[in-house]
């Protein structure tokens, strides 16, 4: 039997999508699932022990379709506080992150020759299809 008493610290992990307006992919939710086993675990602190879960759901209307979120929240309790981890990064970001060397032959798309659509870039433009849950 587990002793509340000696639960100094507890920590809410999510697993799933909470935010209509950020939808999470498979490689974060199986990093989020990665961080609640190792907390449970205790392979890289101290061993936390599950206290509870919330189970939610958030039904979102995209343009015609209707979409239903769900994530799970759990609560995991801890002897003394874990040490912070550092970020992970994905390791398409780590490499896309990295300076190229000086004596490397410039990228192919690094020569600007015209407008962003005319040489096939992807822009970044946010969404505005998605409705608040309200």
């Amino acid at each position: 039997m587990f002793d509340q008493s000696n639960v100094k610290y507890i920590k809410r992990l999510v697993v799933g999508s909470d935010n209509p307006a950020r939808l999470c992919t498979r490689e974060e939710t199986e990093a989020q699932m990665e961080e609640l086993n190792d907390c449970l675990s205790g392979a890289s602190h101290p061993r936390g022990t599950l206290l509870a879960v919330e189970r939610s759901f958030t039904l979102v209307r995209i343009g015609d379709h209707q979409v239903v979120l769900e994530w799970m929240a759990y609560h995991v309790g801890f002897a003394r506080k874990p040490a912070p981890k550092p970020p992970r990064q994905p390791p398409a970001a780590a490499a896309a992150s990295a300076p190229a060397p000086h004596d490397a032959p410039a990228a192919a798309g690094s020569a600007r020759a015209g407008s962003p659509a005319e040489t096939g870039e992807v822009t970044d433009v946010p969404s505005t299809d998605v409705a608040d849950p309200a």
